[in-house]
């Protein structure tokens, strides 16, 4: 059975090939594209959490790009009220992962341009924690809502992150898990999924260069009436997210 509010469901157990397939049973072409740009790699990888398989990012070093899937516009699909929720696995700290986007949802670079992210390493240095943004004003700190992370992730190691807008009043919490803990939340957010608009750049994985694996990635939209989405982990929910 699959939750009727799960709107995109990328197992990454593909073993070859640039398709990442939805299995989320919505309607319309939701599959994922694997791609590189620059230099660097996307390759299917047994070294997985969940299922056989998962999605290998790697770069060839800082700022020479690497690989990423392409997926539809979140926005679109989960407008009022969203959970993203992936299994990732970051390699030994180096450079290339500073402000690496686990995902990145955008039209690009600049002012007014609205977006939302999850970096794995919101920083310059390394054993910085990660960081969830979303802006409708472009990277100006002040314009920036965000949900911070409280230790940096551990190199190696599979790590389970969900990022939960909930559904609710015009200013509600957001929060961010990391394996299963709330490590970070923030009473005060008032942009929407829908507030982003239709973006054109929707990225898992893309950045100016990092090695990762990304696992089970899953966007849950609020269609029913309930008020909040409550996190739900891959690894015993093989088939269903609730």
């Amino acid at each position: 059975i699959v939750d009727p509010d799960l709107v995109l469901w990328y197992r990454f157990d593909e073993s070859s090939g640039n398709v990442a397939a939805d299995s989320s049973g919505g309607a319309g072409t939701r599959d994922g594209t694997v791609a590189t740009a620059g230099s660097g790699s996307a390759t299917f990888s047994t070294d997985c959490q969940v299922g056989t398989h998962a999605l290998r990012l790697a770069p060839s070093s800082y700022g020479s790009g690497g690989g990423y899937v392409t997926t539809p516009a979140p926005a679109s699909l989960a407008p009022g009220a969203m959970t993203i929720a992936l299994w990732v696995k970051l390699a030994a700290a180096t450079s290339a992962q500073d402000w690496a986007r686990i995902f990145d949802f955008g039209s690009g670079t600049g002012s007014n341009i609205p977006y939302l992210y999850l970096t794995a390493r919101a920083s310059d240095a390394t054993g910085t924690p990660p960081r969830f943004g979303m802006s409708l004003i472009g990277h100006l700190t002040t314009g920036e809502q965000r949900l911070e992370g409280t230790s940096a992730l551990t190199a190696n190691v599979w790590h389970h992150l969900a990022v939960v807008l909930p559904a609710g009043a015009a200013t509600y919490t957001g929060t961010l898990y990391i394996d299963g803990v709330a490590v970070a939340s923030n009473d005060a957010m008032t942009i929407r999924p829908s507030d982003i608009g239709p973006t054109t750049q929707n990225w898992l994985g893309r950045s100016q260069g990092w090695q990762m694996r990304l696992n089970q990635a899953r966007i849950v939209g609020l269609k029913s009436s309930r008020t909040s989405i409550p996190l739900s982990r891959a690894a015993p929910l093989k088939n269903q997210l609730r």
